[in-house]
């Protein structure tokens, strides 16, 4: 990667005990929430499925208070309109991303808690639904004022604009407008359609910590290609110095980001987005060039 230069990435003041949103039938027992175990430490997925109920969300507050960052995926039809809100309002002050996985269903309440997601992820197929509040009464869904002014409240605080609060609450209660995946940002709603993997963090929070960039480069080489100066292919050894073919260098750990100087000319520092074998440099803010990294040293440098 060496080159001549390189370019600089929230119970609302209401009562409303029977302000519901759309659920499946048949009994309720609260959502599941819970870590996924094969996520990454750092990283966690947090699981929420099935019906949610009136102090679910108080059980994510208690599961995601000390986790730094985390996506959270869905799979719900909805719930209580009171657990959904505060949901997605600890997302968005936790900075958490969101997801709905393939073939799954995110609906009403959840749907709310969805938007909370810092970042906004759904598969092709996820089916994600919006709806006008009520309150069920005798048997009767009528659509309440009050529920429609929390939810509007919410989103406002979310900073969707009055074309997208008017389209989520535009469905009557027993009716379902499923988003349009790919017409999304017509009505002001940013989400990203992702294919088969989970999604990772991006700018500074998806960055390797300094132990991870060791542990990965250190006695290792890279070979790639930077937007400045073309192709590379150079060994980070174990003892600090950089070689490629016909130059040398240096190279350190400094904080969460890795500063190379080469031969005499002045040190510059990425931060590193590791994904599996690949390595994309990041200066600030910005992509610099990309890498796959090679076990040990096959040049010989």
């Amino acid at each position: 990667m060496k080159g001549n230069g390189f370019r600089s990435r929230f119970k609302a003041g209401v009562a409303l005990a029977a302000a519901w949103l759309a659920c499946a039938s048949g009994p309720s027992h609260g959502a599941q929430i819970e870590v996924d175990p094969a996520s990454p430490k750092d990283f966690p997925t947090i699981l929420i499925s099935g019906v949610f109920e009136d102090g679910d969300d108080k059980k994510f507050t208690a599961l995601a208070l000390d986790m730094d960052k985390a996506v959270v995926l869905f799979e719900s039809p909805g719930g209580d309109l009171l657990a959904g809100l505060n949901i997605g309002r600890a997302i968005r002050l936790k900075e958490f991303l969101t997801a709905v996985d393939t073939g799954k269903e995110c609906a009403s309440a959840c749907g709310l808690a969805w938007l909370g997601g810092i970042k906004r992820y759904a598969h092709p197929d996820a089916s994600i639904g919006f709806h006008a509040a009520y309150i069920e009464n005798n048997g009767q869904a009528t659509e309440t004022g009050s529920g429609n002014a929390l939810v509007g409240a919410y989103l406002n605080q979310l900073s969707l604009p009055q074309s997208a609060i008017v389209y989520l609450t535009s469905a009557p209660p027993h009716g379902m407008q499923w988003l349009p995946l790919n017409e999304a940002r017509n009505y002001g709603i940013d989400l990203e359609i992702i294919d088969a993997q989970e999604p990772v963090a991006d700018n500074a929070t998806g960055t390797a910590s300094g132990d991870e960039i060791n542990a990965a480069l250190a006695g290792n080489t890279v070979k790639g290609s930077m937007k400045d100066s073309g192709g590379y292919e150079e060994f980070y050894d174990a003892d600090g110095s950089v070689k490629g073919e016909d130059y040398s260098g240096k190279w350190r750990i400094d904080g969460d980001s890795m500063c190379v100087q080469y031969d005499e000319g002045s040190e510059t520092c990425w931060q590193v987005k590791l994904d599996g074998g690949k390595v994309t440099w990041v200066n600030e803010g910005e992509e610099d060039g990309t890498g796959t990294i090679l076990e040990g040293n096959p040049k010989g440098f």
